[in-house]
């Protein structure tokens, strides 16, 4: 562990008659960074007196107690023809730890297989990372419709909790709307 996370300390312990343990202090710096539990070493040496050395080294845990960020889902616009929208997953605060995210595509609107590619699967956001994104592949179906939404919901999040776990994709038609044309047919009379 870094001295950063302890103050190192060294010093002598004495144990009276009858007495078979002693408690030696460890000072904690304690900080607001998620973080996996550190350890740090306690060696002893020099044993004087009526006593040997048995275990010369004992491992102390510093347990993580700060909680997890929240990690959530934006929403985005994409346009069909620009063929993919990214999706960004953000965390609230930065971590020491990887974030391991699990997420999938769901219809709303938008229909997979014909508006947009399904995509589920698992993303890492790495230490100190604040965001990740991934692209969805869109269809362009060159026919002008209204606009189409389908979400990507997160459905776990490791060393992180869920915050707003469902964005929105909207899918903008970029194609024309098409035009109506009249067509006058006049009928020609024989006398």
């Amino acid at each position: 562990s870094n001295p950063s996370d302890y103050e190192a300390n060294n010093g002598s312990a004495v144990f009276n008659a009858g007495q078979i343990t002693r408690t030696i202090p460890v000072l904690i710096k304690g900080d607001t960074v998620l973080e996996a539990s550190e350890t740090f070493t306690v060696t002893l040496t020099g044993v004087q007196g009526n006593a040997r050395l048995g275990q010369e080294r004992a491992i102390g845990t510093i347990v993580n107690d700060d909680g997890n960020p929240d990690v959530s889902v934006a929403n985005t616009t994409g346009y069909e023809t620009r063929t993919t929208v990214p999706v960004t997953f953000s965390l609230s605060n930065a971590n020491t730890l990887p974030i391991t995210l699990t997420y999938r595509t769901d219809n709303i609107t938008a229909i997979a297989g014909s508006d947009y590619v399904t995509k589920s699967g698992t993303l890492v956001i790495p230490p100190g990372q604040l965001s990740a994104v991934i692209s969805i592949t869109l269809t362009n179906d060159a026919v002008y419709e209204a606009t189409e939404r389908f979400n990507v919901s997160l459905l776990n999040a490791e060393n992180a909790d869920l915050g707003d776990s469902v964005g929105e994709v909207f899918i903008i038609s970029d194609d024309s709307a098409p035009t109506a044309r009249l067509e006058y047919a006049t009928a020609l009379s024989q006398t």
